[in-house]
């Protein structure tokens, strides 16, 4: 994993298409992949061009990143790069695809976070106009504690002592020499077998995780609906795909009538 800012940076698009703010549909979510510092901008369009300006404004400001990162598919990147590229001739980015499901699961928390405090705030002020709060959702959301953050200082002292320590030994299992740290209890492993260990490792605890869920998914089958009296008050999830960004997750109702199923 990369810790230098601005090495990798995420770009993801929020559809906020069904509560729109004037000609502003999108949110445009750019994120540093180290640091989880990100920018955010108001979008009339998901077009390539659209998003490479806006893209360039953050870029102007902080640099470019080496690598550009989106899980929405290779032609949607490469577009937005050539778009950069005819706006900033000099400009040298790459296309990246997430290494590991974490990479796109800490953009898609962001964009959740957004969602979540722009619902909150159009809510309180009865208002639709989210392209304002916009900027205080950023200024927000960078100024909150991340533990990424705090860690870095740690791993840099960690990474300097460490290579200090090492010395030259041999892998137990294929051979190979490398460098690590002295006087260590486990098996001396190579990066590779490492790896292949931990591989095995993930597939056993893996099928032991499905093995769970499926178990679960039986006992929560078998549980019965529990019955309501008229006055009761319950509460009702609503499913993701089932609300926009500003709806709530649950709905709060009263039980008014009794009805008997043949």
């Amino acid at each position: 994993m990369c810790y230098i800012f601005n090495e990798r940076g995420q770009v993801d698009l929020v559809d906020f298409q069904s509560v729109p703010d004037g000609k502003f549909k999108w949110i445009l979510n750019y994120q540093d992949h180290s640091t989880k510092f990100l920018s955010l901008r108001s979008l009339e369009s998901k077009r390539a061009s659209e998003v490479a300006n806006n893209l360039l404004s953050i870029f102007l400001t902080f640099g470019a990143p080496k690598i550009l990162q989106n899980d929405n598919g290779r032609e949607f990147v490469n577009s937005i790069i050539i778009e950069l590229k005819e706006l900033w001739p000099d400009c040298v980015i790459v296309h990246g695809r997430p290494r590991h499901p974490q990479s796109q699961e800490s953009i898609e928390r962001s964009n959740q976070d957004i969602e979540n405090m722009l619902r909150a705030w159009m809510k309180d002020n009865k208002t639709k106009k989210w392209s304002i709060e916009l900027q205080f959702v950023q200024f927000q959301k960078n100024s909150s504690h991340h533990r990424v953050i705090e860690d870095l200082e740690e791993i840099y002292k960690e990474d300097i002592q460490s290579e200090i320590e090492k010395i030259t030994v041999q892998c137990n299992i294929c051979g190979t020499e490398f460098r690590m740290e002295t006087d260590s209890a486990e098996a001396i492993l190579c990066n590779l077998c490492e790896k292949n260990m931990k591989i095995k490792e993930a597939r056993h605890l893996g099928a032991i995780g499905i093995e769970k869920q499926a178990e679960k998914m039986l006992q929560d089958s078998k549980i019965k609906i529990p019955t309501f009296k008229v006055g009761d008050c319950i509460v009702i999830s609503v499913p993701k795909v089932d609300r926009g960004p500003t709806d709530p997750a649950n709905i709060i109702g009263v039980v008014r009538a009794s009805y008997r199923v043949r």
